[in-house]
């Protein structure tokens, strides 16, 4: 009988043990251990993805919820967008949005294949340029007659790309 007593007695240490894990495990799902990254952390991990996806990411903690706002990396690519004015919208509110005087910009890109209208991007440029961006990116088809480009992006930054470059000028 006494073995019994010590076997029951052990068994129930462990039942406690076991139940003590549980407990740390289901302590440890509930923390929000992303909202804990520092900023720069979180803006690397938004200057790997599209303003789209980094928006998107609002879901994953309570701190995050607007971080993309203030993200130095907007990258904004027309073919995640079924239509063209689905992205005219998108990028013009997400503009909006990210609307902070004081916020500079590392990196503006705008990947824009289909139908582009340079009358429709430059507001973008232009915030992108009044939030003091290092870098523009500019990926869009040089047109039938040439891309004239506004002649305000090539003041004051310190490099503009074209992923497109034939047939573009400067206006």
């Amino acid at each position: 009988m006494k073995t019994y007593q010590r076997k029951r007695k052990s068994s129930s240490m462990k039942g406690a043990g076991a139940s003590q894990k549980r407990r740390k495990a289901r302590s440890f799902e509930n923390q929000d251990r992303i909202s804990e990254l520092p900023s720069e952390v979180i803006h690397q991990i938004f200057s790997s993805l599209t303003t789209k996806s980094a928006a998107r990411t609002s879901v994953l903690s309570r701190r995050w919820h607007q971080a993309w706002t203030s993200s130095p990396f907007l990258h904004f690519d027309q073919r995640e967008y079924a239509t063209v004015p689905g992205f005219i919208s998108s990028v013009d509110r997400a503009i909006e949005l990210c609307g902070e005087p004081d916020t500079k910009l590392e990196r503006f890109m705008l990947s824009w294949r289909e139908g582009f209208d340079m009358s429709k991007a430059v507001p973008w440029l232009r915030y992108a340029m009044s939030h003091n961006v290092k870098q523009i990116l500019l990926d869009v088809p040089p047109g039938k007659e040439g891309r004239k480009l506004p002649s305000f992006l090539f003041h004051g930054v310190a490099k503009v790309r074209f992923y497109s470059p034939s047939s573009l000028s400067v206006v």
